[in-house]
């Protein structure tokens, strides 16, 4: 008996292991648009894990445009394709990014719409999709001009303010924007078209 409890704590959380790494890798990856074409109307999707129905946009939104994920409601307001020079203004012990790469900052609003008090920590997963299909997520670039701050906030409330991703400059054209909710985690991510890298 003692045998079969230590053989299952052991091979149990390899197993839940491997469910969780085949969900990941059959998440799906995003299409990319013509930066010219205007968002289209959302659609019901179907989470792949929980069977539950989902409102997807049909394609990537244009900056500007809102919409709900999880529980709360998502504005990509902008997006600055080459911030290098503002974030190295920030904090004088912000390190540039690596060559060929740049910083970009894209401004967020989220307001909460769920039924208690919440933070975008644990709810939302905001990462960049750059052209190769490669995602980039937030955290790497120092100290930012009015950062998305990670408090709780009220229903009816939510933080504004920048998100900041370090990704090639070679990749950078037509670049996606992608919020998730942990709690629709299989469904495709909402997407927001960055617009092309002038160059």
């Amino acid at each position: 008996m003692v045998a079969a409890t230590i053989l299952a704590a052991i091979v149990l959380p390899l197993i839940v292991g491997e469910i969780s790494r085949q969900n990941t890798a059959l998440r799906p990856l995003p299409t990319f648009a013509n930066p010219d074409d205007t968002a289209g109307t959302g659609s019901e999707v179907t989470d792949p894990l929980t069977g539950s129905t989902i409102d997807r946009p049909d394609e990537p939104l244009a900056l500007g445009a809102s919409f709900d994920v999880g529980a709360w409601s998502v504005t990509a307001q902008s997006a600055d394709l080459d911030a290098n020079d503002v974030v190295a203004a920030t904090n004088q012990f912000n390190e540039p990014p690596p060559i060929g790469s740049n910083f970009v900052l894209v401004a967020l609003e989220a307001v909460n719409h769920g039924a208690e008090p919440a933070s975008i920590v644990g709810e939302l997963l905001i990462e960049l999709r750059d052209a190769k299909g490669t995602a980039h997520d937030r955290f790497e670039c120092g100290v930012i001009p009015d950062p998305l701050d990670n408090d709780e906030y009220a229903v009816g409330a939510g933080p504004v303010g920048n998100a900041c991703f370090v990704v090639p400059v070679a990749v950078l054209d037509n670049a996606l924007l992608e919020v998730t909710a942990y709690t629709e985690f299989n469904a495709p991510p909402v997407q927001w078209r960055l617009g092309g890298f002038p160059r």
